[in-house]
């Protein structure tokens, strides 16, 4: 049964308005990151946690490490984990990923990012954005222009004022970031991927959300990501 109480339609931007979208901002930070949201679906918060350790770049692909953000313990639901979020009192981290602990007035609660491991060629069409953004930040960093190892030095509210600014400017409304996500969840359903191999690349936590996509895998949507085959 759907949440809320009603069935949310997932919205997919064309490759025609995404090239649209791209050439309304002279931002390479944004571009960056749009075109790597486009490929990968990965949520906003994922791509803002990114340092530029996390990416590896050969002369074929670039290859992404992503946190997928999982809670653990108590409490489960997204209400009591407001009411009892409270002071990170120890971090352990290993090569299945990060695990924070917090204590708040609802005990400990723990929350654990595991890893999924994404590959992109670099034949994909708008890819150049990304790989000529992440070469001119790691250099700037490794010449300590830039202190941060952050892939992205941006909040979620910055990065939305850039997409609203070049919304505005090419005329496409109703386009978010999690449009890219439902995007490439409709594309791989339409490719005929599984639930499973949908879960595994979006890092959803139940089949369920993953099964939505092959559910409406019936709507038409030509070249969401510019005819390439992943």
């Amino acid at each position: 049964m759907p949440r809320y109480g009603y069935e949310r339609k997932n919205k997919v931007i064309s490759e025609t308005e995404f090239t649209s979208l791209l050439s309304s901002s002279d931002k390479f930070q944004f571009k960056g990151c749009t075109v790597l949201c486009y490929y990968t679906g990965a949520r906003i918060s994922e791509l803002l946690s990114l340092d530029v350790d996390s990416i590896t770049i050969s002369d074929e692909a670039v290859r992404i490490l992503i946190p997928n953000l999982k809670q653990h313990g108590k409490p489960l639901d997204e209400e009591l984990w407001n009411k009892c979020k409270g002071t990170l009192i120890r971090q352990n981290q290993n090569h299945r990923g990060l695990t924070e602990k917090y204590l708040g007035r609802g005990g400990i609660v723990s929350k654990e990012y595991k890893y999924r491991t994404l590959t992109l060629p670099l034949t994909l069409k708008y890819i150049h954005h990304f790989v000529r953004y992440y070469e001119d930040r790691l250099k700037r960093i490794e010449q300590g222009k830039i202190r941060t190892r952050k892939l992205f030095g941006m909040n979620r509210h910055a990065l939305n004022y850039q997409l609203r600014k070049a919304r505005n400017k090419s005329g496409i409304s109703d386009v978010s970031f999690h449009a890219f996500r439902h995007g490439i969840g409709t594309y791989l359903a339409i490719k005929g991927k599984s639930a499973h191999q949908i879960s595994n690349f979006l890092g959803h936590t139940t089949l369920n959300t993953s099964q939505r996509y092959i559910e409406q895998s019936g709507i038409i949507i030509k070249d969401v990501l510019g005819g390439a085959d992943i």
